[in-house]
């Protein structure tokens, strides 16, 4: 179900803030070196830390790019002079009460941040998220994660829980975890 209505969308070109053009589209197996290349070179180790799978992991990468599964998650990369420059994705389940509940991750690289491609990217699985009939799609960031914080609000996302000191970057500081819920019906 979700594959036909993934591929009416992407590729899309969307503008940066700067006026460049950014294409959205879907992950594919080929895309394995430079999604690696962009974690290696785009998301520094704090991040990565915070992140819930080790990004600078080459099998992990593969793992994702060879095992793509569009009714599970619809993986997106932001491509800018043939470089990922940012990720995101839609999750789901396809069993149980949480199969109308779409969970988004997103990531911006380091030299592409404040000019619109995450919040971009953020509206763009907000509108996969509707045209698939979830009821809601929930999303999590840290305390340290502003921007990701105001582009999440932006859209309507209400902070439902913090996790006090429940993560520990690379640096053992305590984080809080906050989930944030957009209702879509």
């Amino acid at each position: 179900m979700w594959e036909e209505v993934v591929k009416g969308i992407f590729p899309e070109e969307i503008k940066t803030k700067d006026g460049r053009v950014v294409v959205l589209k879907i992950l594919e197996p080929k895309d394995k070196d430079k999604l690696l290349e962009y974690f290696l070179n785009q998301i520094s180790e704090k991040e990565i830390s915070l992140l819930k799978e080790n990004v600078k992991d080459a099998s992990i990468v593969t793992k994702w790019c060879e095992n793509i599964n569009l009714d599970r998650v619809i993986p997106i990369v932001a491509v800018l002079d043939s470089k990922i420059v940012a990720t995101g994705s839609l999750h789901r389940r396809e069993f149980g009460w949480s199969r109308f509940v779409g969970k988004i991750r997103v990531t911006v690289g380091l030299s592409y941040r404040n000019i619109g491609i995450g919040s971009k990217i953020v509206g763009k699985l907000i509108e996969l998220g509707k045209l698939l009939e979830l009821d809601s799609i929930w999303a999590e960031t840290f305390d340290v994660q502003l921007d990701a914080q105001k582009i999440l609000e932006s859209y309507g996302f209400k902070k439902e829980v913090v996790i006090r000191n429940i993560a520990i970057d690379e640096q053992s500081n305590l984080h809080n975890l906050l989930i944030y819920i957009l209702r879509l019906k």
